[in-house]
């Protein structure tokens, strides 16, 4: 027959065993420590100079005096001595002083690293809740919810997710700078808005950007069919369903023939399609801008024109002067129009 159990190791009374009572209460004793185990501290390497009975504590290293070699063990103070208990893996006490359970991991006591509320936790989540809504309240005053990175090039956000795919994000992802994306497959991302730390200025990626205009090659004009279009810049800014467009454009490649005192032109490869409103061909916004000349050349030019109802802009260039446009003047444009 074994001489104690084996998960307390309390130990057994034995067949014939004289003083019975002397081991049954042995095992009364040590179920006293196991039972509901709660000590005082876990920082002591050595006891206390008075403590009282039924005192327990576990043992901090190096241990010395009468705990000399009992690291990491539950000590109590029981009838003017102490005794000992091993612990095994899994073994949770709650300590007073730190007001947080110790769980024995097989070779030290530590605070548990996970905590599963009707979900399982893991190593990356290892806060995990199961509800249908988590609560987070005041205790007489205000109440903050913090998120903390390590550096600049961290995230620190709140992710939200369909069938554990992100949708959303909002926080400081990969920057300081506070963003909201949105993806509609959780491997693509746009930047609806970001505000810079420095400024506050807010930017919203989404509604700008480069594009390339493309000289029309459809009837609209003497330049309609001509090539050769050279984009020095071309911007768009999308509020809502405003587009606003700017460009800087030569026409290099339009034989200097097709320049007149009113020349036209039209301009495909909108960033945005105009809204149509009618099937007839009215205008949907506007095109104005100048004709930068040459140094010398004292002629000034102006341009009229709008967005057509089949996608295009078009545009006139009336020169106030004698001459006509050059291949190697430079126009600036400036439309506006519904999409």
């Amino acid at each position: 027959m074994s001489q104690s159990t084996p998960l307390l190791d309390l130990p057994l009374i034995q067949e014939a065993q004289a003083q019975k009572h002397v081991t049954h209460n042995e095992a009364v004793v040590a179920l006293d420590a196991l039972v509901q185990p709660v000590a005082l501290d876990a920082d002591r390497a050595a006891p206390p100079a008075a403590p009282a009975e039924g005192d327990r504590h576990l043992v901090a290293g190096p241990a010395t005096g009468a705990w000399a070699g009992r690291e990491g063990a539950l000590a109590l103070f029981s009838n003017g001595g102490w005794d000992f208990r091993s612990p095994r893996a899994g073994w949770r006490v709650h300590v007073l002083a730190l007001g947080a359970d110790l769980v024995f991991d097989g070779a030290a006591w530590a605070r548990p690293g996970r905590l599963g509320v009707n979900a399982e936790a893991d190593a990356t989540n290892r806060l995990a809740v199961s509800a249908p809504a988590t609560l987070l309240t005041h205790e007489g005053a205000g109440h903050q919810v913090k998120v903390n990175k390590a550096a600049a090039p961290d995230t620190a956000s709140l992710l939200f997710q369909t069938g554990w795919s992100g949708r959303a994000e909002m926080g400081l992802s990969g920057s300081d700078a506070f963003s909201v994306k949105v993806s509609a497959d959780g491997a693509a991302w746009e930047t609806g808005l970001a505000i810079d730390p420095a400024t506050g200025r807010v930017d919203v990626p989404a509604s700008h950007g480069s594009w390339t205009p493309v000289l029309g090659t459809t009837a609209g004009g003497d330049l309609a069919a001509a090539t050769g279009l050279t984009a020095v810049y071309a911007w768009w800014w999308k509020v809502g369903p405003l587009v606003t467009l700017q460009m800087g454009i030569d026409f290099a490649g339009v034989p200097a023939v097709e320049f007149t005192q009113k020349s036209t032109f039209s301009l495909d490869g909108l960033p945005f399609a105009p809204r149509d409103s009618s099937a007839s061909a009215i205008d949907q916004g506007g095109v104005t801008g100048f004709v930068y000349r040459h140094i010398g050349n004292a002629q000034v030019s102006l341009v009229s024109g709008g967005v057509g109802s089949d996608g295009r802009l078009y545009g006139f260039v009336f020169h106030t002067g004698a001459g006509e446009a050059r291949q190697t003047d430079r126009f600036h444009l400036r439309a506006s129009y519904l999409a």
